[in-house]
């Protein structure tokens, strides 16, 4: 699902200058948080990092 939302936000960043996309070479992410039924958690950079590889 992560996957999706940052492909999502991609796409926003595009079209529309007032989103930010995400910066490779200052190593700036989007800020994302899990909901589930635990609660609220924060993906970490490290994460972050391994998803955009990824992509």
């Amino acid at each position: 699902a992560v996957e999706t939302v940052l492909k999502m936000l991609e796409t926003a960043a595009e079209y529309d200058t007032a989103t930010g996309g995400f910066r490779e070479t200052a190593r700036i992410f989007p800020q994302v948080v899990k909901v589930t039924a635990a609660g609220l958690n924060k993906v970490s950079e490290d994460e972050m990092a391994a998803l955009y590889e990824k992509a």
